[in-house]
């Protein structure tokens, strides 16, 4: 009996990772350099390494085309477009939710309002079923950033991207009354029912939050509750069906881009100057990086000194 159990297991670990290789074979690109960049700099056009001086609308001195302020304030229950004729400026925690879809166009500008109160600390939640679709192009990035001035901005002026999905992780394997196995609430979001992550027992591997394309997150994270913080980006059993490729995350307060479990995949990733990890895995995560850069400020570590 000790032996068919072996080799049961054997097999499952086997086909598992069978499994895993053929998902990979379609995902990774056959390169001839090592390491995230070769000869084709795949971050010119669209990354930037020095927004703190950047004149975003809104700020005193914008010579850019006209656009509209819209102040965010409530939770998007339906499917909705943000246009580049406008910049977004949001007030608290901002959730997508009731299976909509949020729709951004290229060369959005989205800035978050800090409030000096824990519960006006602005983010955008993706609750699970719901979609967050962020295409940008290489000339034209859709920008996540501080609200702040220019020469006034610093990581933690709001609190990034979390996106829920119905995908398995492997945390909470005996389930509770409120959250069944393998779903868990989002640790620095006790207290809100649309942080919760993971598909339970009914887990969709293939499923889709959207997709950021050609995105920067600019001076996001925050820190809600001691060891409890919110990331650049956080995924929480983000599916493989979501689409995360040309994004990067700087100046953040914690980490740049956190998984928890899940199977969503990544490509040219820049994680720049946070104070934290920069790639960071928990509870399962089994999705795909490949051409993943980060690079670390000599005088910026996780105590947040500069």
């Amino acid at each position: 009996m000790k032996k068919t159990i072996t080799k049961l297991a054997t097999l499952i670990v086997a086909v598992f990772a069978f499994s895993q290789a053929t998902q990979a074979q379609g995902f990774f690109n056959r390169v001839p350099f090592r390491g995230a960049i070769g000869v084709d700099n795949w971050a010119q056009g669209w990354a930037d390494f020095t927004p703190g001086d950047n004149v975003y609308p809104g700020d005193p001195g914008y010579t850019g085309a006209v656009v509209n302020r819209v102040r965010v304030t409530a939770d998007i229950t339906s499917n909705t477009t943000w246009t580049a004729n406008n910049f977004y400026e949001l007030e608290g925690g901002i959730h997508i939710t009731n299976n909509a879809t949020l729709t951004i166009e290229p060369g959005t500008v989205i800035r978050g309002i800090r409030d000096t109160t824990r519960a006006r600390v602005p983010f955008i939640l993706v609750a699970r079923g719901a979609k967050l679709v962020a295409n940008g192009t290489a000339n034209n990035p859709i920008i996540f950033t501080s609200g702040f001035e220019p020469g006034s901005r610093n990581r933690g002026d709001w609190a990034g991207l979390l996106i829920m999905g119905n995908a398995a992780i492997n945390a909470n394997p005996n389930g509770t009354s409120t959250h069944p196995a393998s779903t868990r609430r989002f640790e620095a979001l006790p207290d809100d029912p649309l942080a919760d992550y993971g598909g339970g027992v009914n887990f969709n591997d293939n499923d889709s939050s959207g997709s950021l394309r050609y995105v920067r997150v600019e001076y996001a994270g925050f820190n809600y509750l001691p060891n409890r913080e919110l990331n650049s980006i956080t995924f929480g059993g983000v599916g493989r069906r979501t689409i995360v490729d040309y994004v990067m995350c700087s100046f953040g307060r914690d980490d740049s881009f956190e998984w928890f479990g899940g199977t969503v995949n990544g490509k040219h990733l820049i994680a720049f100057a946070g104070t934290d990890d920069d790639f960071d895995c928990d509870e399962g995560y089994r999705g795909n990086v490949q051409f993943a850069l980060a690079v670390r400020h000599p005088r910026i570590w996780e105590t947040d000194q500069a």
